[in-house]
């Protein structure tokens, strides 16, 4: 269950091989304009790495947030790549899109 305020923080870093996208708190459907204003900031990157590890919470909305917006930045011809991480801190790598590709 998320906070009774849900807070959701999102760090972008930029280089010339792609951007890296560090989301921590709540992704929940009071937090999910905040995560698709990303989209618009992604457009043309080469490659974007998602780490959701800081994720304390997601609920529906926010799982099909997270799933739209990793769709579009395939759609738009990027390489996404995206980290879990268990509440135990154990990491785990679930997948890579190449540009036009399937996992």
């Amino acid at each position: 269950m998320p906070a009774a305020d849900p807070k959701l923080e999102i760090e972008l870093v930029g280089s010339a091989s792609g951007s890296h996208v560090r989301i921590s708190g709540d992704i929940v459907a009071e937090t999910r304009i905040a995560l698709w204003g990303v989209e618009s900031l992604l457009v043309n990157e080469p490659r974007v790495t998602f780490d959701f590890s800081a994720v304390t919470s997601i609920d529906a909305t926010g799982l099909e947030t997270v799933l739209s917006l990793l769709a579009s930045v395939r759609l738009r011809g990027g390489e996404s790549h995206h980290r879990l991480q268990a509440a135990s801190g154990a990491g785990a790598e679930i997948g890579t899109v190449p540009r036009g590709g399937r996992s």
